[in-house]
């Protein structure tokens, strides 16, 4: 992620904005430093015996007795079966619902390898990455204490080094969730070319694999989709598809709200919302849609597969639309031009002001900054009422409640996890 993100950032001239006075963020946040130390990391848990466990992108999980702790110890080494190339490598990690009873550690990473692999293909390096030479696919699988690894769910094929994995997070019912992007090029309209790596028929490769439920010249992938998988059982079902970049999702407490976080391609990034419970999963539109209405670029290629989207299909709109050239919060300060949604988190509650309980916290990798959505009069996060929390964050792109629910951010680049706390001052 990170490396695409950089560069986009570079080629939009982001920041359009920085440098103004603007409007304060909200008093009495502090942005702090609990552990240091990491290398690349992107995912973090924490355990109800204290512990913390970072994915770091290289493909180690390393564990940490205390945020006190100095020393930490490597939990899991997955070593060649990660491939870490460009925007791919080990993303998310989750606890076992039954955590230490049960010491299992759930990973979603990038296999060096097809879909159908068993062994990875050992490349330490790959030439032809941007052009979809490297080819290779997304992995869910669950840790044990001993190193021994047990695989849930293949899928995500990936021809390009971005819209890879995303994110991984268990219901209350014991379902584990888990997202990935649809792997295509973000370079032009991709439906697909003749070398055909994820084997996918004619006019439905490339991003048109995130419209693979509604397509009927192979069995459906996940490519594109957030799913929800039975960990005993070894099956899954997708929830929603139809996106983009999906790297990063919240589920909200005491609903079947599936909050999701589509990073965008041209114009928009977007908040999408889907039912766990819903019978049948939900379409977001991409490639057709991006934000609320049809991509310009797939739309005048005439593809079949969206002009029947366009001609009465069915898409769920998103529930928030940050557009690239405008400001989340008017005047927030945080720079135009283009964006990453790289955080999503609800506040449990704790020490943080009670109108904050129940807000949905998100961050963003390129603007870095955090804001809040504040809960509306029925309890769900509401798109009218965002407000900025801060400024300046630190490339952050793992956002989680912690102790005493105070929210704890990733900073990719400069290795360190991070306390967002209140002083009130």
């Amino acid at each position: 992620m990170a490396v695409a993100l950089a560069v986009a950032a570079t080629a939009a001239g982001l920041l359009l904005s920085r440098g103004e006075p603007h409007p304060e963020p909200a008093p009495g946040f502090r942005d702090t430093v609990v552990l240091r130390g990491l290398e690349e990391p992107l995912g973090v848990a924490f355990a109800s015996d204290g512990r913390i466990f970072v994915a770091e992108k290289r493909g180690t999980v390393t564990e940490f007795s205390d945020l006190r702790d100095r020393t930490p110890r490597v939990f899991a080494a997955l070593g060649p079966r990660v491939f870490t190339n460009g925007d791919r490598g080990l993303f998310a990690l989750v606890l076992d619902p039954g955590f230490p009873r049960r010491p299992f550690v759930y990973v979603l990473y990038t296999f060096d390898g097809p879909v159908d692999a068993r062994e990875p293909l050992g490349r330490r390096r790959c030439t032809g990455l941007f052009e979809g030479a490297c080819p290779v696919s997304g992995r869910v699988s669950r840790l044990g204490a001993d190193g021994n690894e047990v695989v849930l769910v293949a899928g995500w094929c990936q021809q390009y080094p971005s819209h890879g994995v995303g994110d991984l997070a268990f219901g209350s019912d014991g379902t584990l969730y888990a997202s990935g992007g649809e792997g295509a090029s973000y370079e032009r309209v991709d439906t697909g070319d003749a070398r055909n790596v994820c084997r996918d028929p004619l006019g439905e490769g490339g991003a048109l694999r995130a419209q693979d439920l509604r397509t009927a010249g192979d069995p459906p992938g996940v490519s594109g989709s957030v799913i929800a998988i039975d960990v005993e059982r070894r099956r899954h079902r997708v929830v929603a598809y139809g996106l983009r970049s999906p790297f990063r999702f919240a589920l909200r407490p005491g609903s079947s709200e599936l909050w999701i976080g589509d990073v965008g391609s041209t114009r928009a990034d977007e908040l999408d919302v889907a039912d766990t419970r819903a019978a049948a999963p939900v379409n977001f539109g991409w490639p057709c849609y991006e934000g609320s209405s049809p991509l310009r670029s797939y739309d005048e290629a005439e593809i079949p597969i969206c002009e029947g989207l366009y001609e009465g299909g069915s898409v769920q709109a998103p529930a928030a639309v940050f557009d690239r050239d405008e400001d989340v919060v008017e005047g927030d300060g945080c720079g135009r031009g283009t964006q990453a949604l790289s955080g999503l988190a609800f506040y449990p509650g704790g020490s943080y002001p009670e109108r904050y309980r129940g807000a949905l916290f998100f961050s963003d990798y390129v603007r870095r900054c955090l804001w809040a959505m504040l809960p509306g009069e029925d309890g769900r996060p509401d798109p009218e009422r965002i407000e900025l929390v801060r400024r300046d964050l630190a490339a952050p792109v793992d956002l989680a409640a912690g102790p005493g629910g105070d929210l704890f951010y990733l900073d990719f680049t400069g290795g360190t996890l991070r306390r967002i706390l209140y002083d009130g001052r």
